[in-house]
Parts: structure tokens; C-alpha cells; sequence
């Protein structure tokens, strides 16, 4: 990205001097034209021919340097487009496996359980620090723990609150803990409990060790009374499994990059 940054920088010095050369040679070329000083003007325009010829080098550069610059942007728009696409893609494939087990479970029942209605509070990111300020449109503060999500993605959740305002912890905070579910390969659950670390990874602990996890499967949120089933955490990249320790252990990857999104939406 630097080198396309010190290329628009060129391409502006360039532009300057080609355009100060085009004043110049427009000029001599109206002393041409009009026969002023005829024998003195061919005199000034064999001179010039090195800087015309300059000129038309430039010309061709700075167009180049501008479509290389064009083609940078466009190339940037489309990976952001396709990161998006790939997150809305494992989200979805997350949901239907949850909607598939809540189906099989629900078979096994007489009835239906009835469904909880959750409301969702847009809000607007202010500050990026260790406690992340979100501000939004709301008559009353929203509750301490409520959980913070992007397209259905684990984001944080609710530290302190005012009317207007709230302090959120991210998921990579070590401070934030929170039960998680684990949807394995052959579609199993698998309890599992979520934290940060060092502000940059998320962890998840106290996986039975006889459970089998591996990379790929998908972490959520457990379901709770105030909290809809399936938010996603994000997938299992690493699992660390010691037999002479109780538990075992995985590292999880989210769907998405927290420092490119500017809105949330707090679950109510």
C-alpha cells in the first residue's frame, strides 16, 4: 500500500511538471504560428525539442502510474468485498446447523418450544481502546453483559452503560468470559467456555478431554434466556490437548476483523 501511496505522490509532482511545460510549449507554438520573430522562434523551438519530447515521456508515465493506482483501488475494493462474502458464508453455514439440531430436537418433543423475540439496538463506534465506547439511540441504558454482535458475530459484550452510551469489552479482552458451544464435523455440541487473550486471540477452555474437536469446527454462544442460539465466535484454528490435564483446550479465529467495522448491534 506504501508503494501505490508514494505513486500518487509521484504522479502529482509529475503532473505539476507537465503541466508547466505545456504553458511553455503552448506559448512558443503560438510565436510559431503567427510568424512572430520567425528565424528566433525556430532558433527557441530546436532548443525546446529535448523538453517537448520530456514532456510527451511524462505524459506517458503519469498515465501509467494512475491506471497502476485505479487498478490498486479496485483490487483493494474487491478483497474487502470478498472477506464480507466469506464471513456471511460461514455464518450461514453455522446457522444451519444449529436450525438442523433445533429441528431434530424439536421432532423428539411434543410441540414446539416457544420462540423468544430479541431486540437488536444499532450502535456506532467512537473509540478503539482496551474499552471500546459505543454510542446509540436509546431512552434507557442497556443492560450490564448484554452481548454486542456484527452479522451475527460475537463482538463484545456491555460493560458499563448510560443512556446514550456504553463501555464494551471485545471478545479477545481476557476480562471477557463467556459459555460457548462447539458444532464438531459429525455435527456434535460440545460445552466449552470462551475468553480473550492478550487483547489479540480468543481461547476456548474446559473442553471434556475426551471430546473430539478439531480445526474447522464452529464456536457459538451456549443459548441463554437472554441471549438467541447460534452467534458465532468464530472457528476452531488450533487445538491443544495435554492427557495429563483435566481439560483440553482451543484457540479460535473469528469470521471477521474487529478494527474494519464501524457499526454493532447490541441484543437486547
Amino acid at each position: 500500500m506504501n508503494r501505490y501511496l508514494t505513486q500518487e505522490s509521484s504522479s502529482s509532482r509529475h503532473i505539476k511538471l507537465f503541466a508547466i511545460m505545456t504553458v511553455i510549449s503552448g506559448l512558443f507554438y503560438a510565436i510559431s504560428t503567427l510568424h512572430i520573430t520567425d528565424p528566433i522562434g525556430k532558433i527557441v523551438m530546436f532548443s525546446l525539442s529535448p523538453v517537448l519530447g520530456t514532456t510527451n515521456h511524462l505524459q506517458i508515465q503519469i498515465k501509467n502510474e494512475l491506471t497502476i493506482v485505479k487498478e490498486a483501488h479496485l483490487l483493494a475494493s474487491k478483497f474487502r468485498a470478498t472477506q464480507e462474502q466469506n464471513m456471511s458464508l460461514r455464518s450461514e453455514l453455522a446457522q444451519s446447523i444449529l436450525i438442523n439440531e433445533e429441528n431434530k430436537k424439536l421432532r423428539e418433543q411434543i410441540g414446539a418450544a416457544e420462540v423468544s423475540q430479541f431486540k437488536l439496538i444499532p450502535a456506532k463506534i467512537v473509540s478503539r481502546d482496551r474499552e471500546v465506547t459505543i454510542v446509540y439511540d436509546q431512552n434507557v441504558p442497556v443492560a450490564q453483559g448484554a452481548v454486542v454482535v456484527y452479522k451475527n458475530n460475537f463482538v463484545g459484550t456491555i460493560k458499563n452503560s448510560t443512556f446514550h452510551s456504553s463501555s464494551m469489552i471485545l471478545a479477545t479482552d481476557p476480562d471477557n468470559k463467556i459459555s460457548v458451544d462447539i458444532i464438531t464435523k459429525d455435527k456434535s455440541i460440545i460445552k466449552g467456555l470462551a475468553y480473550g487473550q492478550f487483547g489479540t486471540s480468543i481461547k476456548v477452555d474446559q473442553i471434556e478431554q475426551n471430546a473430539k474437536i478439531q480445526k474447522g469446527d464452529i464456536v457459538v454462544l451456549a443459548k441463554t434466556a437472554t441471549l438467541p442460539e447460534g452467534v458465532i465466535v468464530g472457528e476452531i484454528s488450533e487445538v491443544q490437548k495435554i492427557e495429563s490435564e483435566l481439560f483440553q483446550k482451543g484457540q479460535v479465529t473469528p469470521f471477521f476483523e474487529f478494527d474494519k467495522i464501524d457499526t454493532v448491534f447490541i441484543i437486547q
